[in-house]
């Protein structure tokens, strides 16, 4: 029996501990202060129970290095074996596979040697780096086309600002060139007059909150020719300016260089005074027809009375 087998590994012969078969159910044989042994074979431990160097049983032998079972399981200070798999205090080895290491550095524990996993909403499984690592590579991939797509958008975005600002920038100066030209067409020289040969002009013109204002000179040598020139500045420091010629043609007849305003005017003046002598005769002719009409018309009436008389004979 196991127990006795134990006796007898600690030297102690149960049967020679015996003295008689009238004490074998009712005596302990006191074989030392940790444990008994029973005339029963059974094996009565202390609460403590020291072995020099080794136990044992069957095929199970306890040592000061540890406990080994058969040839295959032992528990040791440094690991739990049994048979291919072994647990240390850095590794779990299952099968004769590593599965797991601890890092003593850093604390943390790897997995290896793990089959994969399969994907399912039922299943809970755990999945691993093979596994992720063509969704890393996409997320990589799409991190890195977005990255691209980002600079390409912000690109566009400013290049979308500049593109406003220079739409800006054009409405304003199309704005301000208006306003420019608006000034530019204010200058409108006076018709020409003998012995005022130069003109001074000014204008101002607006547009679309644009002001601009300008200055011209005209210069007419004479009735057949005039030439100006105009200058224009806008609100927003640019300037605008003109020049032109102008020619009389035709194969009409020409007017005299002596030929004027004032001689127009002249002229004017002469036809009026000839129309009011005109005028002066006409009225005289006209009050001398009256009295003429008014002698008429009296003596029509005294025939009218004659007549009258007359015809009451």
């Amino acid at each position: 029996m196991m127990a006795r087998s134990a006796a007898r590994s600690a030297g102690y012969d149960w049967r020679d501990a015996i003295e008689g078969e009238e004490n074998q159910y009712d005596e302990y044989l006191d074989t030392s202060d940790e444990f008994k042994i029973t005339d029963k074979g059974v094996l009565d431990l202390a609460d403590d129970v020291h072995i020099a160097s080794s136990l044992t049983i069957g095929e199970t032998s306890m040592t000061t290095d540890g406990v080994y079972v058969g040839g295959t399981t032992s528990l040791t200070n440094d690991a739990l074996t049994v048979q291919d798999s072994a647990l240390t205090n850095d590794t779990l080895v299952l099968g004769g596979t590593t599965l797991a290491t601890h890092n003593s550095e850093t604390g943390l524990i790897t997995l290896d040697n793990v089959a994969q996993g399969t994907i399912s909403e039922d299943l809970h499984q755990a999945i691993t780096g093979a596994q992720l690592y063509p969704i890393k590579t996409q997320v990589d991939n799409n991190t890195a086309a977005i990255g691209v797509i980002g600079e390409v958008v912000n690109a566009q975005g400013q290049a979308i600002q500049g593109l406003s600002s220079e739409i800006q920038s054009v409405r304003n100066e199309s704005a301000e060139g208006d306003a420019m030209t608006a000034s530019l067409a204010a200058l409108n020289p006076l018709p020409y007059a003998e012995g005022e040969r130069g003109q001074i002009m000014a204008g101002v013109g607006t547009y679309k909150g644009k002001q601009a204002m300008a200055v011209g000179y005209a210069y007419a040598p004479n009735s057949d020719q005039q030439y100006t020139v105009g200058l224009s500045y806008g609100q927003g420091g640019k300037a605008m300016a003109n020049m032109g010629a102008t020619f009389r043609i035709g194969s009409g007849e020409t007017t005299k260089p002596g030929s004027s305003v004032a001689a127009v005017q002249s002229k004017v003046q002469a036809l009026e005074a000839q129309n009011k002598t005109q005028q002066a005769k006409f009225d005289e002719e006209l009050a001398t027809k009256q009295s003429q009409i008014d002698a008429q018309n009296d003596r029509i009436a005294k025939l009218e009375a004659l007549v009258q008389q007359l015809v009451q004979r």
